[in-house]
């Protein structure tokens, strides 16, 4: 288990050094952060739309409906 999280230059560094993804290199905090973002996402997209829904509006909720799917996918894979 790390000490401590490397800076983002630090991993970038790694991942070009070990020519492996960071998600590999760090698939624990990478899980621990997917987790974290999806649920967020969950929360946001179960929130009832204030006022008149527009373009902007409805491609936010898109776009947490795929964070929360893709969230869904990776769960099954597990």
């Amino acid at each position: 288990m790390f000490t401590h999280t490397p800076g983002l230059a630090t991993a970038i560094a790694y991942e070009v050094i070990f020519q492996r993804p960071m998600r590999e290199l760090f698939a624990g905090l990478y899980q621990n952060i997917e987790k974290e973002v999806v649920a967020r996402a969950e929360a946001l997209a179960r929130r009832p739309e204030q006022g008149k829904p527009n373009w902007r509006t409805t491609r936010k909720r898109q776009t947490l409906a795929g964070i929360v799917a893709l969230g869904s996918k990776n769960n099954d894979e597990s």
